[in-house]
Order: structure tokens, then sequence, then C-alpha cells
């Protein structure tokens, strides 16, 4: 790992982050194909020929009306013209004509082990973006996906960084953005976090230079290595297991924050007695040492429908107001679809207060998708 001139105090210092934004293109997939191609496509309609893909190089990573403007000189209207043209050949082939860089499903697997919240930062417009990481698998790794919107809006990286500070109410000093072209860096730069600048994707080296990211690495088994390095001091700092008798005082507190109102401990321990000899019950606590951080309940029922396959209901989905935005609930919510998985259930439900807004966006991302039904309660 190089540490840009200008930061010479930083060498050697741990690639310590608790939000990681991605850039897409040229950073977890290889798309040159797909985008050269698209980009040859839509030069075609202008009765541009151009046979050599490596000169559509420069095309992968900025916005494309920026691209078309800057290395065909065409008007506004024609560049979005281009645009149009692009997306014919991009939304039916061009698209999964992409490969993964080597390494980064293990990357990505290693710090969501390290607890960070990792966030998709790309000027491809969103519906793309989320149609590539489901193609590759990746989906389930990222709290957010953030992309631009199909009419143009949203397309700068400036702009999309700046959007998901705001919607995720980050730490500046905790995020960095990670990307292979000046576009990311300056990102980064104009909204004042850290950056790691990727030369194995389509920036060069002199790119990277001018623009100066806090880091620089030259391919993903480095920074995989980079990040490693913090991997002793991270792991099992928040660990997943059922919850027992002992773990009933902070149970109750979680209760109560989640609630707004005071639990009945004798209550809880009569109840949690019952429901212990119960196996049908998954009771599972994400434990920050030995402090409950986070909570949520898996309750197995059997069908009698269809092939009569069991299905799961999630229940009290808590997670501590102090330990927030620490990918904790994500972990909660994948460790009980595993167990959901392992008894061979067809499907998991719960319902969530819809004011939980930010709540619901985990869930999103995790594929649990809002369906049309009422919800209906009887309080006795």
């Amino acid at each position: 790992m190089t540490v840009q001139e200008g930061n010479p105090d930083r060498e050697g210092e741990l690639l310590n982050f608790s939000h990681i934004l991605f850039d897409l293109d040229g950073t977890l997939t290889d798309p040159k194909i797909g985008i050269t191609k698209s980009v040859q496509y839509a030069l075609a309609k202008f009765g541009i020929i151009e046979d050599n893909l490596d000169r559509l190089e420069p095309f992968i990573g900025p916005p494309l009306t920026h691209s078309f403007k800057e290395f065909y000189n065409f008007s506004e209207e024609d560049a979005w013209q281009a645009v149009q043209y692009y997306r014919e050949y991009f939304a039916d082939k061009g698209i999964f004509e992409n490969q993964l860089y080597p390494g980064i499903p293990e990357l990505l697997t290693m710090l969501t082990q390290q607890q960070a919240v990792l966030i998709v930062a790309t000027s491809k417009p969103l519906v793309f973006a989320e149609k590539i990481l489901k193609h590759f698998e990746l989906e389930h790794f990222f709290h957010a996906v953030v992309g631009s919107n199909l009419d143009g809006t949203l397309s700068d990286k400036s702009e999309i960084i700046r959007y998901i500070i705001e919607q995720e109410n980050l730490n500046t000093a905790d995020t960095v953005m990670i990307g292979d072209r000046k576009h990311d860096i300056i990102g980064a730069h104009n909204n004042g976090i850290s950056s790691i600048g990727v030369l194995y994707g389509y920036g060069s080296e002199a790119e990277m230079e001018a623009i100066a990211p806090t880091y620089c690495i030259h391919t993903v088994q480095e920074l995989h290595e980079a990040f490693a390095s913090n991997e002793k001091g991270r792991q099992s700092v928040i660990s997943i297991q059922r919850i027992d008798r002992d773990h009933l005082p902070g149970l109750s507190g979680l209760y109560e924050e989640l609630m707004e109102r005071k639990t009945n401990d004798a209550k809880l321990a009569e109840a949690f007695e019952s429901l212990e000899q119960d196996e049908r019950y998954i009771l599972l606590g994400a434990f920050h040492g030995e402090v409950l951080a986070g909570s949520l309940m898996g309750i197995i029922c059997q069908d009698l429908v269809g092939e009569c396959r069991p299905f799961m209901v999630i229940e009290n989905v808590v997670v501590a107001s102090r330990f927030r935005r620490q990918g904790i609930g994500r972990r909660l919510m994948l460790e009980i679809e595993q167990t959901a998985r392992s008894r061979d259930c067809s499907y998991i439900i719960f319902v969530s207060g819809g004011q939980r807004k930010e709540a619901h966006k985990l869930y999103e991302h995790l594929g649990y998708k809002e369906e049309s039904v009422e919800g209906f309660r009887k309080h006795l």
C-alpha cells in the first residue's frame, strides 16, 4: 500500500474504517467488453465507426454524457441521445459482458466479518448496478447501493457520496471511498472523507498521482492484505450466539428501548424458561464483548398447504441505539436466515412498524420485499 505524497505520517497506518464505499465498474467488476461495445454501438448510430475497443476504455467510470462530450465533442442533446443508444445495447447484452475481479468475493467476506458496513457508490444507473450485483451474487454484502437515476440526475460522484453521507448519517472520519478513477477520489476530497485509489482498474498511475488519493493500491490482493491487518484486532468484536438466562437483564433493556415501555422481568424469565425448551424458538443475540448489543427471535411454524414445509416468523428485531450503523442488524438477519434454511423453511415473514424507515432499507437490501397486504392486530 502506498500513501500519497503529502501524507507521509500515514505510512503503515491501519485501514480502519467503519463504512466503506465501493465504486462498481473497474473496482468490483471488470466491465470493459460490455461498456465499450455499448459505446461502440452508440457511436455507430452517429456514423462514427470505432473498431478498437481499447480506445473506448476512458468511458469506463465517468458519467456517460460527460464522456461523449469530452471525447467526441457531442452537444448536450447529442450526448443524451448517445446515452439512450448506449442503453439499447447495454440493457440487453452489455450488462452481462462483465466479470468479477479475482479475489473480490473474498475481500467482501472478510470486510463483513470485520463488521464494516459496505455501500456501493456508482455513477451507473441504480437499476443496472443492482442487476449486476445480483448476477454476481454480491448483493448480500452491501448495506446499500446508490447509483444514478435514468434521467441523468445523481450521476456526479461528489453528489452521490454526499447523498450517502446524509442518508446514512455517516461520520466522515470513519468513512472511505474506494475507486479506480479520478472522479471517485475527487468525490471523496469534496466530501471530506479518505480515499483509496486502485490501479487494477481503468485509471492510470499518472491519473491517481495527479489527484492524490489518501492511499494507492495496486492489486485486489494488496487491498485485501491492507484491510486484513485489522482483522485480528476487529474479529469477534461482535459475536452472534443464542441467548441464555444470564443474558435476560440485557435483553430486558433492549426490549424497553424497542417498545418504549418497561419490561416485566419476572414474566420475561418465566416465558424464557418455557421457550428455552422449545426448539421452534430461536432467540439470537449480538454481543459486543459481554454486552448484549442486539437481538431477534425466529419462530418456526409448520405450514399445511402445498408441500407442507415450515416457515419462519421473525419478531423483536432490535439493536441498541449506541451500537447502530455497525452492521449488527444485518448480521443478525443473515444468521437467522441461515437457521431458517437449515430447518427447510420455505419463506420468512415479519412485520415492521411504518416509522422504522432505516430498518426497512436494510430489509430490502437483504432481499425482503414489501408485499401488498394489510396487517391487523387486536390487543387483548
